[in-house]
């Protein structure tokens, strides 16, 4: 493989925030292509904040550019006729797709301009057989999808994570994922991160078992968390304030501990005040730290020097979270909802997989009863916590196998 180059296809990375754990990928990727080529949807007016290996180059391209929707329409229309047929004979949505024709007119004349406009690029950049891979199932894949369609140029390949396969993590009426048949005819595979979102893709588009295959996000290996003896229990979260998060249970679930609990929480987000105004109505013997949006590094360092008992998530919804591979790298048990593929990574080996629609009281005296069980039983659910990670969510082990996969 070391004469293909590779395109990925990104929201925002090697810019902002919300992809850091690409890196990982990236950097054992990078020696396995000749050239990887980052191409972020957004990256206007920033600088990257990551030391990317010396093959990687960062490409701007302006999805965005102005275009005549007639024109598009009149030179493309037997191909929005083939698309639109393609989604009313095979698609689940077929009432959506004409209860909303104009929204997804709009954005397929749009994906239709900004596919004209990459393909240009690709025969300026003189790229010699190259790979494509979408880091997500979003507006990057339909351009793709529509080069490949015109010109027959491209593999295909797509990640799903979470946003990208669960309807519910969207909160606009009526929301469906547009287009998809006619993707999913044209991307050679799509790589899910968890069998329960792998399960969920095909059953919302009859796609070919063959065709998604399960490949497991990973995380590198930073050591053991700090052994600490501590006078109270430490909780550490790290996730956005929105809403599918439900950060504000964990104040109701800490409220109800009658322990002497530190909650430490990494991540900020648009319900910020809410949740920190119902943070400061702790009981006494509940510490909060809100440490807000840290980089990964820092993070890390935290596991690293500061002794955590337990990571918590309660997302109503979710894929699998890189945050909670993160900490079980670290030998931290985790305590999390039974959503998305979460099931796949907190179990018994790992901690305390709870209901989805949990009663708050319940959890605090899971909290309770694993704060007070002897040292030798906590000692043995963070080494066997350490090794499912080390089994089944390791970066070196997990993207070696990815690389195989892109060809």
């Amino acid at each position: 493989m070391k004469n293909n180059s590779l395109l990925i296809f990104t929201i925002n990375f090697p810019y902002g925030n919300g992809e850091s754990f690409l890196i990982n990928e990236i950097n054992i990727l990078s020696s396995k292509f000749k050239t990887i080529y980052v191409f972020p949807i957004k990256f206007l007016n920033q600088e990257s904040e990551y030391n990317l290996p010396t093959n990687v180059e960062v490409v701007k391209f302006n999805m965005f550019q102005p275009y005549n929707r007639v024109k598009i329409l009149i030179k493309n229309f037997r191909l929005i006729c083939s698309i639109y047929l393609t989604e009313f004979f095979y698609s689940k949505s077929k009432i959506k797709y004409i209860s909303q024709f104009l929204h997804t007119f709009n954005n397929l004349t749009h994906k239709i301009s900004a596919s004209d406009n990459f393909y240009n690029l690709l025969k300026q950049m003189q790229i010699n057989k190259p790979v494509a891979y979408s880091y997500w199932f979003n507006q990057w894949p339909l351009i793709l999808s529509i080069v490949k369609a015109k010109h027959q140029h491209l593999n295909i390949y797509t990640r799903i994570h979470g946003m990208d396969v669960y309807e519910e993590q969207h909160y606009r009426k009526n929301f469906f994922y547009q287009f998809r048949v006619f993707q999913l005819k044209r991307i050679k595979k799509v790589f899910a991160i968890s069998s329960h979102g792998k399960l969920h893709l095909e059953r919302a588009n009859r796609v070919s078992v063959n065709k998604v295959v399960l490949s497991r996000l990973g995380t590198k290996d930073f050591s053991l968390n700090k052994m600490e003896n501590l006078n109270f229990f430490r909780v550490v979260s790290c996730s956005s304030f929105l809403l599918y998060k439900r950060v504000d249970l964990i104040v109701d679930i800490l409220s109800q501990c009658n322990i002497k609990v530190e909650w430490v929480h990494f991540g900020d987000g648009e319900l910020k005040d809410d949740i920190l105004k119902k943070a400061k109505l702790l009981p006494s013997q509940i510490s909060f730290k809100w440490m807000r949006f840290k980089p990964n590094s820092f993070v890390m360092d935290y596991y690293q020097n500061n002794h955590v008992d337990l990571f918590i998530n309660v997302s109503s919804s979710e894929g699998i979270p890189v945050s909670i591979m993160e900490a079980l790298s670290f030998g931290i048990p985790v305590i999390a909802t039974d959503v998305g593929g979460v099931s796949e990574i907190v179990n018994v080996k790992t901690g305390f997989l709870i209901d989805k629609n949990f009663e708050t009281k319940t959890v605090a005296q899971i909290i309770e009863e694993y704060s007070v069980s002897p040292d030798e039983s906590k000692l043995r659910l963070r080494q066997s916590a350490r090794l499912f990670w080390e089994q089944n969510y390791s970066a070196d082990v997990n993207y070696n196998k990815l690389s195989l996969e892109l060809i």
